[in-house]
């Protein structure tokens, strides 16, 4: 009995100390992976948002040139925009922006 106590004493410290414990340091490059990642989703939706915006026709939207007063233009800019058919990726792409960038603003110092 005594021989077996110390087989199972000796099979489980041998068992225990063979498994390798999580030290801070790949906690961190763990985190620093996953930051990163989810940093360049930012920036892709950034983007996203940027080609939509792109695709809006030249010369669709008023020029503030044109009109009688400045303050005029936020105004028709907004209407025209509505009726553009790029629209509809415009505020999706700016709504997975603002999501993901509320989300994860630690990454708002990183887009380019």
């Amino acid at each position: 009995m005594k021989k077996l106590s110390i087989f199972f004493l000796i099979f489980s410290l041998t068992y225990c100390s063979s498994d390798k414990p999580i030290s801070s340091s790949d906690n961190e490059t763990s985190n620093q992976k996953i930051l990163l990642n989810t940093c360049k989703d930012v920036q892709d939706a950034l983007n996203q948002v940027y080609l939509s915006y792109s695709e809006v026709e030249a010369g669709s939207l008023p020029s503030p040139a044109t009109l009688d007063s400045f303050l005029d233009w936020p105004l028709l800019f907004n209407e025209n925009l509505k009726n553009n058919p790029a629209y509809n990726d415009i505020i999706s792409s700016v709504l997975n922006f603002d999501e993901l960038i509320t989300n994860n603003p630690e990454c708002s110092s990183e887009l380019e």
